[in-house]
């Protein structure tokens, strides 16, 4: 939320005063920077988080499947082995968008994608992440397929955090999301 835990950027949507909150709701086996919360408590692989939400998709899907951050992973695996079941795909912020171009061509081609990235990039070490989605989405498109990137900066949205659907400007968000899904997705 800003340069150091504890300070926030001048602009930033977080509602910082409730940041402690936020860092005592983590499971146990999150940690934070310096001030770990232990050890993983259970199976949090990749392929037992695709497989549980590849259940649910099975009977509520296909459908629009966010993910955000470390959840990138578990989003990336299901799309590649159930495509059926992805409508659309918004990738917020995530970790692990592929970049190799004949997995993208010939998987993500066909579904509608958006990544949407908040502020400070650079200052919050997320700069590979976002390349990575720019390099994805390029491949994408440049194969005939439908991807967009919403760049709240450059949209003139500032002080965005990575937990954006948190921040006090989230309703304006969504709604930028809403909009694309509503003109992209079949």
């Amino acid at each position: 939320m800003g340069p150091e835990y504890g300070s926030a950027y001048p602009d930033a949507q977080y509602p910082v005063e409730n940041f402690d909150r936020l860092v005592e709701s983590f499971p146990y086996h999150v940690s934070y920077g310096d001030g770990g919360r232990g050890a993983s408590g259970g199976d949090t692989s990749v392929a037992l988080k695709s497989a549980n939400l590849e259940a649910l998709m099975d009977d509520r899907c296909p459908c629009v499947l966010a993910v955000h951050s470390a959840s990138g992973p578990t989003g990336f695996d299901l799309a590649e082995r159930r495509p059926d079941l992805v409508a659309g795909l918004i990738l917020l912020e995530p970790v692990g968008a592929p970049t190799d171009a004949a997995k993208v061509e010939s998987v993500y081609r066909t579904i509608p994608t958006l990544g949407v990235y908040g502020d400070y990039i650079a200052q919050r070490r997320q700069s590979g992440r976002k390349e990575a989605v720019e390099t994805m989405l390029g491949i994408i498109n440049d194969s005939g397929g439908s991807s967009e990137m919403i760049d709240l900066p450059a949209m003139g949205i500032a002080g965005n955090s990575h937990l954006m659907s948190q921040d006090r400007n989230s309703n304006e968000i969504a709604q930028l999301i809403l909009g694309w899904i509503d003109k992209t997705v079949p």
